[in-house]
C-alpha cells in the first residue's frame, strides 16, 4: 500500500541534514510522526522512525530522557508560521502581544518565555502563526529552538535597540544561527547551499522610542542594509506594527484567491492562500484532487483588468483574484 506521504513531510524530512544533535534529531522525528498520515501504509514507515527514535535516546543515555529534555511541536495553523527569535531583553513577547491576541507574560528580567508561545496575526482577511521561542545566547541555545526555526516560513530576527553594543548582539545572533546551519538569506537571494538551510528572515529592530536609538538603528542599516531586511519598530509604543504585518506578509510571497459559485454572491471572509505564481489548475486541486476533470470553464475576476472572462486553467493567478468555476 502507497504511503501517499504530503508535501510538507518531506520538507520536514529535509532539516534532518541539518540537524546534528541527537535532541533535534528526536524533534524532527517526532513532527514527522505527527505529519505522517495514518493507514495502514505507513506502518512500517511508523516503526521505522520510532526506532531510530529509541536508538537516540538510548546514545543520549539517560534513564530519564523526557525528565532532562524538552520537545516543543507547534502544530502549523493559518497561512504561514513565522518565528521570533532573539536574545534576551529584546521585546519579543511584547512584540507577540502587539501583532496578535495572545496575552504573554511580558518583564523586564530575562528569560521571562520559557516555551514556545503561539499568537495569531490577523492581516486583512488570514490569518499567520507567529511564535515567540525563549530567548537564545551563548549560553543557552537549545536545539528544538533551532529545530522550529528550520521548520517556519520566516524568522523575525529581534535586536535590541536600546543597547549601545547592538552591532555585537546582530553579529553573535548570526553566529548562533550558522552554528545550528542555519543562514539567514539575503535580499532576494537565490542561491543553495549544502551546508545551510537558508531562511527568508527580516531584522525587526525593536525598542525604537528609547533613547539613542535612532543612531544605533543608522549604525545598522550602515553595516547590513544592503545585505539584509531591517524594519524598526516599537512594540511598547504600537509604532510600525502595521508596516511590520505588511512586510511580513509580502516576504511570504502568498496570495489570497476568492472562489464564488455561478450566479451567487462572492463571500471574502474564507479566501485560498496560494504560493505567488500558482496556475488556475492549482487551486482546483486544492479544493479536490479530482475537481479537475469535472471542469467545464473558468471564469475570473481582477480588479482593473478583467470582468468575468473565460481564462485558461494555466492563467497565473494574482492576490485579490476572484475565480468562478463552472463544472459538467
Amino acid at each position: 500500500m502507497p504511503t501517499n506521504l504530503p508535501p510538507n513531510y518531506y520538507r520536514k524530512e529535509r532539516e534532518l541534514k541539518f540537524a546534528h544533535s541527537p535532541e533535534e534529531k528526536i524533534q524532527i522525528y517526532l513532527e514527522l510522526l505527527a505529519i505522517m498520515p495514518k493507514h495502514k501504509g505507513t506502518d512500517k514507515l511508523k516503526a521505522d522512525i520510532r526506532g531510530k527514535i529509541s536508538r537516540l535516546k538510548r546514545e543520549l543515555g539517560k534513564k530519564s530522557f523526557t525528565a532532562r529534555f524538552d520537545f516543543y511541536h507547534v502544530p502549523r495553523e493559518g497561512a504561514a508560521q513565522v518565528v521570533l527569535l532573539g536574545q534576551p531583553n529584546t521585546g519579543k513577547s511584547q512584540i507577540l502581544k502587539a501583532l496578535t491576541n495572545a496575552e504573554p507574560e511580558v518583564h523586564d528580567y530575562p528569560f521571562t518565555t520559557q516555551k514556545p508561545q503561539v499568537g495569531m496575526i490577523l492581516y486583512d482577511n488570514i490569518q499567520i502563526q507567529l511564535v515567540d521561542m525563549p530567548p537564545i545566547s551563548n549560553d543557552y541555545a537549545p536545539g528544538w529552538i533551532f529545530g522550529i526555526a528550520r521548520g517556519s516560513d520566516i524568522i523575525l530576527l529581534v535586536l535590541n535597540l536600546g543597547k549601545e553594543d547592538i552591532d555585537n548582539d546582530t553579529q553573535s545572533l548570526l553566529n548562533l544561527l550558522e552554528t545550528a546551519h542555519i543562514k539567514v538569506t539575503m535580499k532576494d537571494e537565490e542561491i543553495s547551499d549544502e551546508h545551510f538551510m537558508l531562511k527568508k528572515s527580516i531584522f525587526l529592530c525593536n525598542k525604537e522610542d528609547l533613547e539613542g536609538a535612532a543612531l544605533r538603528l543608522k549604525r545598522l542599516m550602515a553595516l547590513y542594509d544592503t545585505k539584509f531586511r531591517l524594519l524598526s519598530i516599537s512594540a511598547l509604543k504600537g509604532t510600525g506594527i502595521e508596516r511590520l504585518k505588511k512586510e511580513i506578509f509580502q516576504s511570504l510571497e502568498i496570495i489570497r484567491v476568492y472562489t464564488k459559485p455561478p450566479n451567487r454572491e462572492i463571500d471574502k471572509s474564507h479566501p485560498f492562500v496560494l504560493k505567488r505564481g500558482s496556475k488556475i489548475i492549482e487551486l482546483a486541486s486544492g479544493i479536490h484532487r479530482d475537481f479537475i476533470n469535472e471542469l467545464k470553464f473558468v471564469r475570473l475576476w481582477r480588479e482593473g483588468e478583467i470582468n468575468g472572462m473565460r481564462i485558461d486553467r494555466d492563467e497565473v493567478l494574482e492576490d485579490g483574484d476572484i475565480v468562478e468555476f463552472h463544472t459538467r
